[in-house]
């Protein structure tokens, strides 16, 4: 992925508050989804959207946090990257809702749906920083063009 922050106590501390945040965040989803669970159809689609969002979030906060993203830069990210944001986080969503199997379950597969999502956050990381570098370029041989001129 490159451009991994240092490890300092600093950044730990950081890393650890931007942590409280992603939990308070997922206690807030719940108590959304709670009431949202209320509304018939609506709400239950409502409900697994957001813990489609909320599980992209967790997986994806193990890559961001390497790169010391604060927790609006992921959620803004997840803003961004909507569909990929859905496709990773729809499998972990629909998981959770199987009663008691869904413990064993994101058990064995977490470690999976976190390589999944740092893959992918690194695809889209790379492809947006080299279409950056690209334009810049451009920009600079268009200039030089105009110069010439």
């Amino acid at each position: 992925m490159g451009d991994d922050a240092a490890l300092t106590p600093s950044g730990i501390l950081r890393d650890i508050i931007e942590g409280v945040k992603v939990g308070g965040f997922g206690i807030l989803i719940t108590v959304l989804a709670l009431f949202a669970n209320f509304i018939p159809f609506i709400g239950q689609m409502t409900v697994f959207l957001l813990y489609c969002c909320y599980s992209t979030l967790l997986f994806l906060d193990f890559a961001a946090s390497r790169k010391r993203w604060s927790f609006r830069q992921k959620l803004d990210w997840i803003k961004k990257h909507r569909r990929t944001a859905f496709r990773i986080g729809v499998i972990p969503a629909l998981v959770t809702m199987i009663p008691l199997i869904n413990i064993f379950a994101l058990a064995l597969l977490s470690p999976f749906f976190t390589v999944h999502t740092t893959l992918n956050f690194a695809e889209i990381e790379m492809t947006e920083r080299l279409e950056k570098e690209r334009l810049i370029e451009e920009s600079k041989q268009e200039k030089e063009s105009y110069d010439g001129i």
